[in-house]
């Protein structure tokens, strides 16, 4: 059955490519190429990286027994590493909250 023939409506939804997905995709074709620099830590991150750190976030995030919706909040300075949380959040259906590590009344809160 082709996709112009299926039936209910629902079968027939084109669902869009998950993030992880198109970052593997992109780490195979673009490896070796730049993602963007994290002046912070004066690194470059390729798009293999980042597909790397995003496995990693996602095993992290997975051992931690997190459920779809559930609300992720971290303290984290602006780096290379946000991005692939970003995206492994999204992946397992988290929701990320950053907190930026410089603000005081944050820390106070905590």
């Amino acid at each position: 059955m082709n996709a112009l023939s299926c039936s209910p409506i629902d079968e027939c939804a084109i669902k869009p490519a998950r993030l992880g997905y198109l970052a593997s995709k992109n780490a195979a074709a673009n490896g070796g190429g730049i993602a963007w620099i994290d002046i912070a830590q004066n690194e470059k991150v390729t798009y293999a990286d980042l597909f790397r750190r995003m496995q990693i976030a996602v095993k992290c995030l997975r051992s931690k027994n997190l459920k779809p919706g559930q609300v992720v909040c971290v303290v984290l300075t602006r780096s290379g590493y946000f991005l692939p949380l970003l995206i492994g959040c999204i992946e397992l259906g988290l929701i990320l909250a950053p907190i930026e590590e410089d603000k005081n009344e944050v820390k106070t809160a905590i």
